[in-house]
């Protein structure tokens, strides 16, 4: 179920930024939207690896990586949400 979420998520952060991109580099900016949702989730992982249960350090960050995915995707979509009320709300 949370590969399922973290699938969901990851698709959703990608059609958001392909939508509001301009026509010029956009190939490039598609490509890094996933690698920088994977490396923030993985620094997130690392760091809430510590709170997890789990033997050894490789199930709990087995463990971590997964709640660490979801949450770097859930911010970057947080983000644009909060972009397009900010800006129906200011003019």
């Amino acid at each position: 179920m949370k590969r399922v979420s973290i699938a969901l998520l990851f698709i959703i952060a990608i059609g958001l930024t392909y939508v509001s991109i301009t026509p010029y580099n956009s190939s490039l900016l598609l490509l890094a939207v996933p690698l920088v949702l994977l490396f923030i989730g993985l620094i997130m992982a690392f760091f809430l690896s510590q709170w997890q249960s789990g033997e050894s350090f490789k199930e709990r960050f087995k463990n971590a990586l997964n709640t660490g995915l979801i949450l770097s995707a859930g911010f970057y979509i947080l983000g644009y949400l909060f972009v397009i009320v900010e800006s129906l709300i200011c003019c």
